[in-house]
């Protein structure tokens, strides 16, 4: 009997911590929407040129479960997100149409949003760098105004 209890008990502590990450990672969603504007960006240690990103303005639009990414006026990518804030660092995971998920990892300061993510398939980053052969896009973008 006393197992029987223990074992409900602890079930109904993994169902109130489940649905505390969740509320955890809605609350970090909500923080997140909006569009955003590329700062900078770094594609396997290589950085883009500045002059670049001025001329090309990529966007970053995230809705409740999704990003838009955008360059000028064209959609380059929609992906599904999802956020566990509860993660160190805190993580984000991109599921494109076919199911395949790029693990990333996300950080927001203020109006300042860095998210660094890896080719699918391959282990989530662990800090915000890119480096030669690593796979790592890392992304610093700024809240746009509206």
């Amino acid at each position: 009997m006393r197992l029987l209890l223990t074992m409900t008990f602890a079930a109904g502590l993994l169902v109130i911590a489940g649905s505390r990450g969740e509320d955890a990672a809605k609350a970090e969603a909500k923080k997140l929407l909006g569009t955003w504007v590329v700062v900078t960006c770094e594609k396997d240690g290589e950085k883009v040129p500045e002059k670049v990103l001025q001329g090309e303005v990529v966007r970053f639009i995230i809705r409740a479960d999704s990003i838009t990414i955008k360059v000028e006026d064209e959609i380059k990518s929609e992906e599904r997100y999802t956020l566990d804030p509860r993660a160190k660092p805190q993580a984000i995971d991109l599921t494109d149409k076919e199911g395949r998920i790029a693990r990333g990892i996300y950080a927001l300061d203020g109006e300042k949003l860095q998210i660094c993510w890896t080719e699918r398939g391959k282990t989530r980053p662990t800090e915000f760098a890119s480096k030669p052969g690593s796979g790592f896009d890392l992304f610093i973008l700024k809240r746009e105004k509206n």
